[in-house]
């Protein structure tokens, strides 16, 4: 499975180097009940695709279906929420909350997202209205707050909870907030690679994620990354 490495709490490292966070830990239980082990690779998330597509890997994690995705990867059932939302420096609050991610857009504002990423319908079909430098694309989550806080871009499109976290984290939790347009609230499921995986398999970790996300112990893990 792919380890993006920088999307705490769903995947990060912990102080010793090693591959962890929520997604982890829900891809164990689950390859477990299928009596599978469970390799974790970290790849930024664009190589992760493509490697994907050629069955060189088995599974992503954090996914939303789009039609591009469905040519190469089966889908899971839900396993947990992903919420895709701006941020803005709690100091622009007044001026910006007020405004709709295309005003935004017209005026100028410099976003910032991550690579490989979906952030909702909206987003995409409002991206055209992009001038030349008014993105700035990273495979680093951490390093979309830090270009937040430093004020090198104005709104950071990123999952609601690893916004908070990587905020949190730089002790700078106080100084983002929410901007109220939510650009998606969807399921996120993970992808099974229509090249290494047979039906057989994709039917046994589907059943596997339905298993899951009835117990006590995905709730509980649940709460212990997502809890604020």
């Amino acid at each position: 499975m792919a380890h993006s490495g920088d999307y705490a709490p769903y995947q990060h490292t912990d102080n010793e180097g090693h591959l962890i966070g929520l997604d982890v830990e829900l891809a164990l239980l689950i390859t477990a009940r299928m009596g599978c082990d469970l390799k974790v690779i970290m790849l930024p998330p664009k190589r992760a695709q493509k490697m994907l597509s050629e069955g060189k890997i088995d599974l992503m994690a954090a996914a939303s279906i789009t039609p591009e995705r469905q040519q190469y990867a089966h889908f899971s059932p839900p396993y947990r929420g992903e919420t895709s939302v701006m941020f803005i420096r709690r100091a622009d609050v007044t001026e910006l909350a007020h405004l709709s991610l295309t005003d935004m857009l017209q005026r100028g504002l410099r976003f910032t997202t991550g690579l490989g990423g979906w952030y909702g319908q909206e987003w995409q079909d409002a991206k055209h209205l992009l001038k030349e430098q008014q993105l700035a694309l990273t495979n680093s989550t951490h390093g979309q707050i830090r270009m937040l806080l430093m004020e090198r871009a104005d709104i950071a499109i990123v999952d609601r909870y690893v916004g908070f976290y990587h905020a949190r984290n730089l002790g700078y939790s106080g100084h983002i907030s929410e901007h109220p347009q939510v650009l998606s609230d969807d399921p996120a499921h993970f992808m099974i690679s229509k090249a290494s995986m047979t039906q057989g398999q994709v039917e046994a970790f589907n059943l596997a994620v339905q298993w899951l996300v009835e117990t006590e112990v995905y709730k509980e893990t649940l709460k212990k990354y997502l809890s604020q």
